[in-house]
């Protein structure tokens, strides 16, 4: 047949020198299509994707002779892009992390002297100690008084005795606290999980900033079946606990749904108190039970919401998103999606809403009553979770710290809601000046920078955190009449100063190129000395040790006595400085690059509300990092009602 026969003879042995005999399977079947003269066939046609594990680039010395043979034999533009993007995949699955591994909530003490892990362990001691007297000097006070004592389980869930109070905590923890972050880039696992797709943000334009930055001049692909997916890196890591959390719990756990969600919240009210942190989650619960964006006026003056109606109303495209307006950008599904018709057969939520104590859909439709009827949601900005009017003037100082509280009204709102999610974030290092006690304390102590840190985290959550938090409890839980509220603690994380690096980090991850991600996860989950490093600043160090104290005394002291269901992110989140908007106002990050810019990374022109926040996540966040841990925990205590 002459010289084009015999060139792409050529091609075709090259091909199978370079992936294989699977591979050279279909590229034979393509350039036997070709030179039959077939009018349809496809301009870019698929590998198989289950043949490409048989190829591993780190055992070929020739691969980057491989890759530059792709480059420069002259075949068409199509089949060369789908070469290159095949061996660029490849390349990173080989030459990076694969999964993050988390065992335990307290960072290990490896590393450290034995005299800071001494103190270490006697601030714990000492916490607890004051946490347990507190809590049985306002026991014993109520009791003089003939009121009631103490609750055996958790209000508002089946959770009615100590017992199952302590196995559905031990559910909660495990779920969030113990199994690995696993990498995969197609979202293989995603195809049989009940809300298949990326949470859809539709409200606060802020949390939107990485995918922003990602897409900022960026052309999306759109032929989900042989491109990679199209999302930031961190996106496609995937939460899996471990096996040996099914054993904590009575009930298996439902799968993060939309519908499920909804179904648990129907005809309830629930109130959401805390910092502005807290008011990103006021947005992601927005996000997940409405499918358009709902007006609100922000943390000061946020409205109350009406959920659920378009999500329980829809009949399709609600589980894979595609039923939501899409506000900012539209992100790609995971290529494996492909593999069935999501919009025509949505996986079932596994909620029964017969279960619920609330009157089923079913009836509330049949009473001429919206299937949302009754489905509120309430955020009140509360920086210390005060309710005491001396705590409400606009101009309110926190007298220890000297740092201004914003403390709205709420406690009306909690006394009529069903639900109520609060939390109380760490107080910030007090500003010079303010506290001559503090001053002197801090300027004479002889200790070793890091040991005063933990000192002083120690003095700040025993004496003033802990009492106040304590008082706020005490209001909700004994303060109202008829039945008690369910009462969610959600607790903090931790901050990460290097989240707008754009170098200079050591990583495992040698080729990650994600902007608006900023630098990839730790590799594993910081130990105490990583997070007392000299290279973070001092408060940082003062929030997160801060934040590490009380969610352990929230866990084992005040939940169990003041019947409550705690929420573990920081888990989690702990590896995870991508995806927060301090990354997506910095220079991508850049493996080997020596940041000296000194302010974090950040570019001309790319300074923004983001910028140096490095305590806010994105929305999708890294990994549904934060969809699992809130939202799904959110579920589990509602399916103990």
């Amino acid at each position: 047949m002459g010289q084009p026969h015999d060139s792409r003879i050529q091609k075709e042995r090259q091909l199978l020198k370079l992936f294989g005999s699977g591979v050279a399977i279909s590229l034979a079947l393509y350039l036997v299509a070709s030179l039959s003269g077939h009018a349809n066939l496809p301009s870019r046609p698929s590998f198989p994707t289950y043949f490409l594990p048989q190829f591993d680039p780190t055992s070929d010395p020739s691969f980057s002779h491989q890759s530059s043979v792709v480059q420069d034999q002259g075949w068409s533009s199509p089949l060369k892009s789908r070469l290159a993007k095949r061996l660029e995949l490849l390349k990173r699955a080989s030459s990076s992390p694969t999964s993050i591994p988390i065992s335990s909530a307290l960072p290990s003490t490896s590393g450290l002297s034995p005299h800071l892990v001494q103190a270490w362990d006697d601030a714990f001691n000492s916490l607890s100690s004051a946490a347990t007297d507190l809590t049985a000097s306002l026991l014993r006070r109520r009791k003089r008084q003939g009121l009631e004592n103490g609750f055996d389980g958790i209000p508002g869930t089946r959770a009615t005795t100590e017992e199952a109070a302590r196995e559905l905590q031990a559910n909660l923890d495990c779920m969030s606290g113990k199994g690995e972050w696993v990498y995969e880039p197609e979202g293989g696992s995603r195809e049989s999980s009940a809300s298949a797709g990326l949470t859809v943000h539709k409200h606060s334009g802020v949390l939107a900033s990485c995918d922003k930055r990602y897409y900022k001049g960026h052309h999306l692909e759109s032929d989900f079946g042989d491109a990679k997916w199209d999302v930031r890196e961190s996106l496609k890591w995937r939460w899996v606990p471990s096996s040996t959390c099914a054993g904590a719990a009575s009930r298996p756990s439902a799968p993060l749904s939309r519908v499920g969600l909804c179904t648990l919240l129907a005809h309830k009210s629930t109130l959401l108190v805390g910092d502005t942190l807290q008011y990103s989650l006021h947005d992601l619960l927005l996000d997940w039970t409405s499918t358009e964006p709902l007006t609100c006026y922000g943390d000061m003056y946020c409205k109350e919401h009406s959920l659920c109606g378009s999500v329980l109303r829809a009949k399709n495209g609600i589980e894979n998103w595609d039923a939501d307006e899409h506000v900012f950008q539209r992100l790609p599904p995971p290529p494996s999606l492909h593999k069935r018709a999501l919009s025509e057969s949505e996986p079932e939520s596994g909620i029964d809403s017969t279960t619920t104590d609330s009157p089923s859909l079913e009836r509330r439709q049949a009473k001429g009553k919206s299937v949302s009827y009754g489905t509120m949601l309430r955020y009140r900005r509360s920086d210390g979770a005060q309710s005491n009017t001396r705590h409400l003037s606009p101009t309110f100082t926190h007298p220890f710290t000297g740092v201004r509280e914003v403390n709205m009204q709420w406690y009306a709102d909690a006394r009529r809601s069903d639900i109520v999610i609060l939390t109380k974030p760490p107080l910030p290092l007090p500003l010079r000046g303010h506290n001559e006690t503090w001053d002197s304390w801090w300027d004479s102590s002889e200790e070793d920078p890091e040991e005063r840190i933990v000192e002083a985290a120690r003095i700040v959550t025993e004496q003033v955190w802990l009492p106040e938090l304590m008082e706020t409890l005490r209001a909700i839980r004994w303060g109202r009449d008829g039945e008690p509220a369910l009462l969610v603690y959600r607790g903090g994380w931790r901050s990460h100063s290097d989240c707008s690096s754009s170098g200079g980090l050591e990583t495992s991850f040698k080729d990650w190129d994600s902007p608006g991600d900023g630098p990839p996860p730790h590799s594993a989950s910081p130990t105490l000395q990583q997070i007392l490093s000299s290279s973070s600043p001092i408060h940082t160090q003062f929030h997160n040790v801060q934040t590490i104290f009380q969610n352990h005394l929230v866990r084992t002291t005040l939940a169990p006595t003041f019947g409550m269901a705690f929420l573990d992110l920081e888990s989690t989140l702990s590896v995870w400085r991508s995806g927060m908007l301090g990354g997506s106002a910095s220079n991508p990050f850049q493996p080997g690059f020596t940041d000296q810019s000194g302010g974090g990374g950040l570019g001309k022109g790319l300074r923004s509300q983001a910028s140096g926040d490095c305590l806010r996540y994105c929305l999708p966040s890294p990994g549904m990092a934060i969809e699992e841990a809130f939202l799904g925990g959110l579920m589990r205590v509602l399916g103990n009602q």
